[in-house]
């Protein structure tokens, strides 16, 4: 990237219907289908639950619907995707951030403070790791909602 280019981001955000996943992904595929030339799209925090505390029933792996839905996106509109979704990993569960670049490649980030209030840090598991990315010559720091207002990364 140049001095003179700028780095596009759409944001998109959307009434989330909760917890279901595929009336959701739906949604979030027609919205997509009027993006505006971009090279990032930044989705809302478990973008295809709504943020539920459920995570036992609404967690998937890594390669689940979600997942192959947002490389498929990044595919097609050949940009970036950022956001959150619930991921199971044996019997732990995550708010686990993506970002997944046009060829599918994908870097994860799990949420580090969990909404305490919220009841999160009972049903969700604790990121250990401070992830940046670099796209199209920006560095880019991965944060999940709450994790934006403590400075520790």
């Amino acid at each position: 990237m140049t001095k003179n280019e700028q780095l596009r981001i759409s944001l998109v955000q959307a009434d989330i219907v909760w917890e279901d996943i595929d009336a959701n992904l739906a949604h979030f595929d027609k919205l997509l289908s009027q993006l505006p030339p971009t090279d990032v799209v930044l989705l809302p925090e478990m973008f295809s639950t709504a943020f539920s505390s459920r995570a036992q029933s609404l967690a998937e792996p890594i390669e689940g619907k979600t997942l192959q839905q947002v490389k498929a996106w990044a595919k097609q509109h050949q940009c970036a995707f950022i956001g959150s979704f619930i991921a199971a990993e044996g019997d732990l569960y995550y708010n686990r951030g993506f970002f997944v670049k046009p060829d599918g490649e994908t870097v994860w980030y799990d949420k580090k403070h969990l909404f305490t209030y919220g009841g999160e840090h009972e049903r969700f598991t604790a990121g250990k790791e401070r992830v940046v990315v670099e796209f199209r010559g920006v560095r880019i720091l991965l944060e999940v909602c709450y994790d934006l207002r403590f400075p520790i990364w």
